[in-house]
């Protein structure tokens, strides 16, 4: 297996700022999935990207042992960053996540999609193909997600690389309400669905989605260690606040049933459109985020 420490963002290392709460070392260099030194966990990166993500809190995170199923989730209001911090630090050989949109008040689970109150943020997960160079595979999706991206896509807000593939963020100038039923949530997640499908990307558009938190650490199970990989730091290689889109700015994917046109299926794939309702699929994100 390759090593990536080399690949970097066309536009890695542009200036913060204007970014909520002065976030200024949230672009780092790149964290390499098999390079030789134990990382160690970024504390004041994860609390920065937090603070930006949502100014006035909570933030519902959750944490996976790498070989337990099950997740234990902590919540954490403004004012409480230095037990924040105090945590983070103590889970270091853990696979420490965040709710990416914004859910019920009080909420101390791992999200179900009923308890989701908006999207705030779409969003695509995009990890190496099966039987690919690894580091090649990463730069082609570094590329992807900025000087190649799909006709009609913008730019992302923030590009974060989750230890393995890449992560890409879109912030909503007006976030989008959800009352809890399958019906909003369905038509929510047609946005995420055609992102999903234009960049061949995981299966990953669920609005109750929990994403690797930056500065925490991908520890890898005993399956995939075999494999060559090791733990490897989450880190932030594009950051631009500035970008808030209207939902114009983005398709929709057909409704689930309906067969799906070739604008939204990937390059050189063959997709079947199956509704899958609202089905865990998965019993570790961890094979979510590879």
């Amino acid at each position: 297996m390759n090593s990536i420490l080399n690949e970097r963002s066309p536009r890695q290392g542009e200036d913060l700022a204007g970014a909520a709460n002065e976030v200024t070392r949230l672009v780092r260099g790149e964290s390499s999935p098999t390079g030789a030194a134990q990382p160690t966990t970024d504390t004041a990166a994860a609390v920065s990207f937090l603070q930006w993500l949502r100014p006035e809190g909570p933030w519902l995170l959750v944490v996976k042992h790498p070989e337990r199923n099950g997740f234990r989730p902590k919540l954490f209001s403004p004012g409480q960053e230095a037990d924040l911090v105090q945590w983070l630090a103590g889970l270091s050989s853990q696979n420490v996540y965040y709710h990416l949109n914004t859910t019920r008040d009080g909420l101390e689970k791992k999200a179900a999609k009923s308890d989701v109150t908006a999207v705030r943020f779409l969003h695509v997960d995009i990890d190496p193909r099966a039987g690919e160079d690894v580091g090649e595979e990463r730069q082609r999706i570094l590329n992807l997600l900025t000087y190649k991206l799909p006709a009609g896509v913008p730019l992302p807000t923030t590009i974060i690389n989750s230890g393995g593939g890449y992560q890409a963020l879109w912030a909503l100038r007006e976030p989008i309400p959800l009352d809890g039923s399958e019906t909003q949530t369905a038509e929510a997640e047609r946005y995420t669905r055609w992102l999903e499908g234009v960049f061949g990307a995981d299966n990953c558009h669920n609005v109750d989605r929990v994403l690797r938190l930056p500065g925490s650490i991908n520890n890898p199970d005993a399956k995939k260690r075999a494999k060559g990989r090791i733990a490897a730091l989450a880190t932030i290689v594009e950051f631009h606040p500035e970008r808030l889109y209207g939902l114009e700015s983005f398709q929709q994917a057909p409704a689930q049933g309906a067969a799906a046109p070739a604008a939204v299926r990937a390059p050189s794939a063959a997709l079947t459109a199956v509704s899958l309702g609202d089905v865990e699929r998965l019993d570790s994100v961890d094979d979510l985020d590879k």
